[in-house]
Order: structure tokens, then C-alpha cells, then sequence
């Protein structure tokens, strides 16, 4: 068993390295920005919002997107049954050449599954970082940060219609509702029972 002074020792040696081993910087969870789901895209710029993030990447990947001169962001989760073949181009078309790309995530075999096809079409990777669960990017300059979750922004009733959906919605990527020009509707229940067994008015 390790002693009481051995411990501390390993704490204070160990923090720096657990904080920063993601090489991203830290950010405050910000209450009303945009969530992207699981499975789900948006697509937004700088005029419309501060950040956008996604959150629970352990076993997903988020594919980052930034058109600097646009001041355009795209946020993907993206998980293991998602139609790269299909999906990624449907992305990319929303940009020129002149894009930074990241891939930001958990799995390691999904990550270099985007890598190679991003690769065959010609495109570099910024950025490549794995063991990372939640991430904002600032659409002002397309820095990606490191967060932990505080603020739900999406209701629990539109969560759950989100999570149910991927289950009968096949391999593709839903369009987050809040994106540049729409995205794909949810239809919800406004007065659903939270997890704790009570009912929330959204």
C-alpha cells in the first residue's frame, strides 16, 4: 500500500500531466451554446455564434472544420456506424480548399478510418488528438478547447428524441437545428419527465 507522503507526492507530480496531457486549453462550460449530439452535424459562423460544442466523444470522433477568411465552422460527432463514404463528402461541400481540419476523440480506429478517406481527398490534418470527451470551438478563430460539462443546453425531452432517432434514422449525419439555413426537424415532447422522475416545462 503506498504511504500517505508517496501519494501526495504522485498527485502533485501527476496533475500537470493529467490537465494538460490533451494539449488543449482549457475552457468554462458557457451556458446556451450550441450542443451537437451524437451523430448529428451543425454548421455555423462567427455572425450567428461565439462557440459550438459537442460533449461524450470517449468512443466517437469530432471532425472540426474551419474556414478561417468565413469565419465557418462545422462541428461532427461522428460514431462507429456512421456512412463515411456518404457523409464526409456531404461535409466538405460546404467548403473550399482553403480549410484547417481536426479530428478530436476517443476512438482510435474510427479516427483513422476520417484520416485516410480526408487523406485520399487531398486533405491535411491539423490536428489529431485522442482521450478527449468534450470540445467548444471558438468560431472567431477556430480554436478548439478541452471542457467539462456544467450546463445542459438542449432540453433532456430533445436529448432523448436525439438518441432515439439514431437508432431508426440508418448510418447518416442529422443536420443540427440551429445550423446555417436549417437543419432536420425533431419532433419532441415539450413536457417530458426528466431522468429524476418529475416534469419539466421547456
Amino acid at each position: 500500500m503506498i504511504g500517505s507522503s508517496m501519494a501526495k507526492l504522485l498527485t502533485v507530480l501527476l496533475f500537470p500531466l493529467i490537465c494538460f496531457a490533451s494539449g488543449l486549453e482549457r475552457i468554462e462550460d458557457i451556458e446556451g451554446i450550441p450542443e451537437v449530439a451524437q451523430r448529428e452535424y451543425i454548421l455555423a459562423d462567427s455572425n450567428q455564434y461565439d462557440y459550438i460544442q459537442t460533449y461524450g466523444l470517449l468512443t466517437c470522433v469530432g471532425l472540426v472544420i474551419f474556414d478561417e477568411e468565413r469565419k465557418l465552422g462545422l462541428l461532427a460527432h461522428i460514431d462507429a456506424q456512421t456512412d463515411l463514404d456518404r457523409e464526409l463528402p456531404r461535409l466538405l461541400k460546404q467548403f473550399s480548399k482553403n480549410i484547417s481540419v481536426s479530428l478530436i476523440g476517443g476512438s482510435t480506429d474510427l479516427a483513422d478510418s476520417i484520416k485516410e478517406d480526408l487523406q485520399s481527398r487531398g486533405i491535411v490534418i491539423s490536428l489529431n488528438l485522442r482521450g478527449i470527451e468534450n470540445i467548444t470551438i471558438s468560431l472567431r478563430d477556430g480554436e478548439i478547447f478541452e471542457y467539462d460539462e456544467m450546463f445542459l443546453t438542449t432540453p433532456y425531452a430533445l436529448q432523448s428524441a436525439k438518441v432515439d432517432r439514431i437508432h431508426f434514422g440508418g448510418s447518416r449525419l442529422f443536420r443540427h437545428m440551429d445550423s446555417l439555413g436549417g437543419g432536420d426537424y425533431v419532433e419532441y415532447n415539450r413536457q417530458n419527465e426528466n431522468p429524476f422522475g418529475f416534469i419539466l416545462n421547456y
